[in-house]
């Protein structure tokens, strides 16, 4: 659960600089903002997907 809102807010804060044209520091998780933490951000929601799956 924390890593899930760990990778939400960093996604967040990427979408907010790309579209708004706001300052910070980029984390790396959001296509729009050129991230190149993608894959380890959709590997997460993939295995995440599967566990629930697995748990029915």
């Amino acid at each position: 659960m924390k890593q899930t809102i760990n990778y939400m807010k960093g996604l967040l804060n990427d979408l907010n600089i790309a579209i708004s044209e706001g300052k910070g520091e980029l984390t790396g998780y959001s296509y729009q903002a050129g991230g190149k933490k993608n894959d380890e951000l959709e590997e997460f929601i993939k295995v995440s997907n599967q566990d629930r799956i697995d748990a029915r």
